[in-house]
């Protein structure tokens, strides 16, 4: 799907709750034009980010042979589909019906607390690339418990796997056959080169239990033909 299609379908569902709550009461209680913004921009937020969320894990479900944490990606996108459906349920009840029995339970903490724990054990669940720009057209992603809480941290488990030609890091796919070299530094972080779709990449893995992992599947390659032993070198 191009990107202008995306983009207006994206604010279709974004006005499509609040303007139907308007037409269902029209000529009574409207709610006030900052309320109207805000109920659309945290719509546009939330169904913009479950899409791009849903479509990175559609590309990694077709991959063959794939062996994958599925719960952490699927866990990721309830949640935020979740709090989509909660914050349309509150503000129509706040604005709409208000003394409605039916609607109250809302107004529960406990319910809100559930969600963002859920979220919170998600985020301990596995890293996410924080992916940037570095020099000469490369690409860098960190994978790393230093970086900001929003890509996550591996305390709980990891956040990737294995397909038959590569390996999953986070979102990214990682072919076998892009990478030119894999090695571990002095302060034991791997450390993946290669080159994809025209542009150079640098994997940095520093979270033990997910550098640990990849080493493992680095090594099951080399086992089973699919990458050259001497591309990979680590430090004792």
């Amino acid at each position: 799907m191009n990107n202008n299609k995306t983009l207006g379908i994206t604010i279709f569902l974004a006005l499509l709750p609040p303007l139907a709550a308007m037409m269902a009461h029209r000529g009574g209680q409207d709610a006030s034009l900052l309320v109207t913004m805000l109920w659309v921009m945290a719509n546009f937020l939330f169904v913009s980010t479950i899409w791009e969320l849903f479509t990175k894990y559609h590309k990694l479900t077709v991959l063959p042979g794939l062996k994958l944490n599925h719960l952490n990606y699927i866990t990721q996108l309830g949640v935020y589909l979740v709090f989509l459906i909660f914050i349309n349920l509150y503000l129509y009840a706040s604005t709409y019906a208000p003394t409605d029995p039916k609607f109250q339970f809302l107004a529960n903490p406990l319910i809100l607390g559930a969600i963002l724990l859920v979220f919170f054990v998600n985020l301990l669940s596995g890293i996410f690339e924080d992916k940037t720009e570095g020099p000469k057209d490369t690409d860098i992603y960190k994978f790393s418990n230093q970086n900001s809480l929003r890509t996550g941290r591996d305390t709980l488990n990891i956040a990737g796997g294995i397909y038959d030609n590569g390996m999953i890091m986070g979102s990214l796919i990682v072919p076998f056959d892009s990478i030119k070299s894999a090695y571990t530094d002095k302060a034991q972080t791997l450390n993946i080169r290669g080159k994809l779709d025209g542009r150079s990449y640098l994997i940095a893995m520093d979270a033990p239990k997910t550098r640990d992992r990849f080493i493992g599947y680095l090594k099951d390659a080399i086992s089973q033909g699919k990458l050259d032993a001497d591309k990979l070198q680590l430090k004792k």
